[in-house]
């Protein structure tokens, strides 16, 4: 850490605290949480919110059609001013319209077709209030952007504690008070998403005083039809894999996949936040296009990784022992599908730092490829391996999935990033903790929960210690090429 540039370091760290923290305060609160809402809803009451979730997802992509996502580029070409205030009226504009087209020729199509597209999952009420979720989001994702691009991490970091907060304590009162079940679930984010719908408009008031522009849309859509593809195929995975697991297997597997995935979401939430602030700083940095700061970019690099290594072998070894303590019987069949899960926190750390450059150079035509061959290899594996494996094997599957993005990414990362990546020296850092694990599952693991935590706390502890001993060799190479590497 002593050649990371404190400045850097700093920026990015807060950065990443202000949006972690107020997502993973709440996750925290929801947390231990578990064990009342497992109290009140069944696996079949899981499975359904687990199918409407990805539902969501997708309705949002199509809502949005990668709309949201040109703003935290484009914000960089208009700045603050009247050209901005007219780019993002006219965004917001464009959301609504198309928020509620879609949003109700699907309700039209699910209403004849819902058993077949999403068996298990009921229409009503559940795919209406999914709907209306999602149409008043749009303004919300469109702040969410702006905060992001403005680098206001306190800001989100507050709405994103208000935001949970009210989604738990809505949740408790539907779930607990109410005993409306799998229902109260959904509806408690309805009522959250139109609570912030009205927050996000009070903060866009300045920025909604612009005028309508074609042409500033034109621009946004010719951006978002890249990346449309790509979140298209990425949020179309996980409804098709439920959706087979419901059909194949049953509701209660995908109830028991969504409760393992309660378990490693803080995980995934932590690779989230972090993206949130590596992006734009990420593109400060090479529109800066010194060379001396490739090493304050590599040191940031290899200090993630360790992190997401550390973020493994805790999730891989301490989640199932935390399932088997907070849950009902009904519910420890989940336990052996944490570590399957977590196997994926790594690549997908990985590739958020590499994405970022493909997104810097304008290249989102390569996202949908990128994800049309792993998400084919993940529905092919579920198919192969879910009426035998049940969520186990559509957990593998959805690990492949995320390996091969990450591979498919560095094939481009090695062509075209002028960051002196020493792939041999990251590849060791990443195949540590699976070595570690595989240790610990197969010639450590005890049945008892205290050796199985002082044993876990051992490999993290040595991780950290190979890890240090790789950065040392890393970072002279680097030292060595940034006498002669320029930034492209």
């Amino acid at each position: 850490m002593d050649d990371i540039s404190n400045k850097l370091f700093l920026r990015l760290s807060s950065a990443t605290f202000n949006y972690g923290f107020g997502q993973v305060l709440p996750m925290i609160i929801g947390f231990f949480l578990i064990p009342v809402y497992t109290r009140y809803l069944t696996p079949e009451d899981y499975g359904i919110v687990g199918l409407a979730a990805p539902l969501g997802a997708l309705i949002v992509i199509l809502m949005r059609v990668g709309v949201p996502g040109a703003v935290t580029r484009f914000y960089y070409d208009y700045k603050e001013g009247s050209n901005l205030r007219n780019y993002i009226t006219t965004v917001s504009k464009f959301l609504n319209i198309s928020s509620v087209f879609v949003g109700s020729l699907t309700g039209i199509i699910l209403y004849f077709f819902i058993d077949t597209i999403i068996p298990g999952l009921p229409f009503y009420p559940f795919v209406i209030i999914v709907i209306l979720t999602q149409i008043f989001a749009s303004q919300t994702d469109l702040q969410r952007r702006l905060l992001q691009a403005r680098e206001q991490s306190s800001y989100t970091a507050k709405l994103n504690i208000m935001f949970a907060i009210a989604g738990i304590g809505l949740a408790l009162l539907f779930v607990v008070v109410f005993e409306w079940g799998a229902v109260g679930m959904v509806l408690s984010m309805l009522a959250t998403t139109f609570l912030f719908f009205v927050v996000s408009r009070y903060y866009l008031k300045n920025d909604l005083k612009g005028k309508f522009s074609k042409s500033l849309l034109v621009g946004s859509l010719i951006y978002g039809a890249g990346v449309l593809p790509f979140h298209l195929l990425k949020t179309a995975q996980p409804i098709i894999i439920l959706s087979i697991l419901s059909s194949q297997s049953s509701l209660v597997a995908v109830g028991l996949l969504a409760v393992a995935m309660r378990f490693t979401q803080p995980l995934e939430i932590a690779i989230t936040a972090f993206n949130s602030a590596y992006t734009p700083i990420y593109y400060d940095y090479r529109k800066d296009g010194r060379s001396h700061k490739l090493n304050d970019m590599i040191s940031t690099i290899e200090f993630t990784l360790i992190i997401s290594g550390c973020f493994f072998l805790g999730g891989a070894i301490f989640g199932p022992i935390l399932l088997l303590i907070m849950t009902p019987q009904n519910f420890h069949a989940a336990h052996s599908i944490i570590p399957i899960l977590t196997v994926g926190i790594i690549p997908r750390t990985l590739y958020n730092l590499l994405v970022v450059e493909i997104e810097y150079q304008k290249k989102t035509w390569l996202f949908p490829l990128m994800t049309l061959c792993s998400g084919s290899v993940v529905i092919f594996i579920t198919l192969m391996t879910v009426e035998n494996f049940g969520a186990k094997g559509v957990a593998s599957a959805l690990i492949c999935g995320s390996w091969i993005f990450l591979f498919l990414s560095i094939w481009f990362v090695v062509k075209n990033s002028p960051l002196p990546y020493i792939w041999s020296n990251i590849v060791k850092i990443i195949l540590s903790p699976f070595i570690l694990f595989l240790v610990f599952e197969y010639f450590i693991y005890d049945d008892n929960y205290w050796l199985q935590i002082i044993f876990g706390i051992c490999c993290i502890l040595i991780y950290l210690l190979i890890s240090y001993l790789g950065i040392a060799s890393m970072r002279a190479n680097i030292s060595n090429m940034l006498s002669w590497k320029k930034i492209k």
